[in-house]
């Protein structure tokens, strides 16, 4: 009974680390139940091309790039253009894993930093909704 055990246990950790990549287990296990499935259901349609299932997860107030952004619907327009740089990028970025930003003062924020620096970093936020993919940057 003890090693059925250990193998559920060892089953669920792997299965984080498929969704979530090589970061921190506590970093995962910090995140907020709704978080962790807004995120999983964003890996997931990014490595389908799903644009619809993305903007069904996006916020309205989506931002894309630094000035100029029109919301989730230009950012879905922009990304159909080149999915190989911006859907990829985000499948990278997701794997990496994400944290709660401690450090938000709107709410609360899980951030996926990717590589770090200027780098593609994507952004989620608890909403009175639930939570919403929020950002998906690049650059200052």
């Amino acid at each position: 009974m003890r090693s059925r055990r250990l193998n559920h246990v060892s089953i669920a950790v792997l299965a984080g680390l498929a969704v979530f990549g090589p970061s921190d287990a506590s970093e995962i296990d910090a995140l907020p139940q709704g978080a962790r499935v807004v995120v999983a259901e964003t890996l997931r349609a990014a490595e389908a091309r799903d644009f619809e299932r993305l903007r069904s997860l996006m916020s309205t107030a989506f931002t894309w790039s630094f000035g100029g952004d029109g919301g989730a619907d230009q950012a879905l327009d922009a990304w159909r253009t080149d999915p190989d740089e911006y859907l990829s990028n985000l499948v990278e970025v997701l794997r990496r894993g994400c944290n709660i930003d401690s450090r938000s003062d709107n709410g609360i924020r899980a951030i996926c930093p990717g590589r770090g620096d200027l780098d593609y970093r994507a952004g989620f936020l608890e909403t009175p909704h639930g939570w919403k993919f929020d950002y998906f940057v690049a650059g200052d």
